[in-house]
């Protein structure tokens, strides 16, 4: 699948595969790459990187109320990246790969329950398939997407 660059694609588009449509006419038959074109009149798309982008737009894609909470998304889809040469090597490299990838939107007051159902879901499926796990908890740094308000 290829998606129309957006602002918040712009961040990651250099570990992207993207390509122009130098005709000036739209590649994109479905009506969700919007009508906009560069000042030349061509139009940029990429392959797509990674779930999280589509997970929140279409999240935002209609007005919610908080009696809609918690909202789940899961996803099972290939991911393209052309990473920089070097940054992954071995098995690690890789062009496309298929990610399972999930995105809850929820509360505050749904936070604790959602993470321990999630931890719950994956101690089962890994215990009935004999697998060991660990966890450690990971933040993002303050940097971390500087346009996206602070949570407080």
């Amino acid at each position: 699948m290829y998606v129309r660059l957006t602002f918040s694609q712009q961040h990651y588009k250099a570990d992207m595969f993207t390509f122009t449509d130098q005709a000036g006419g739209s590649v994109c038959n479905h009506g969700e790459c919007g009508d906009s074109a560069n000042a030349d009149g061509s139009n940029e798309f990429g392959l797509k990187p990674m779930n999280c982008p589509g997970h929140c737009i279409m999240f935002k894609s209609v007005t919610r109320s908080y009696r809609d909470l918690p909202l789940r998304y899961a996803e099972f889809s290939p991911l393209h990246r052309n990473e920089i040469a070097g940054s992954l090597s071995g098995l690690t490299r890789v062009r496309r790969f298929a990610q399972d990838d999930a995105h809850i939107f929820c509360g505050r007051e749904h936070i604790e329950t959602e993470i321990k159902q999630c931890l719950e879901m994956m101690r089962t499926i890994y215990n009935h398939v004999g697998f060991s796990y660990s966890l450690r908890l990971s933040t993002r740094p303050s940097s971390f997407v500087p346009y996206l308000p602070n949570p407080t």
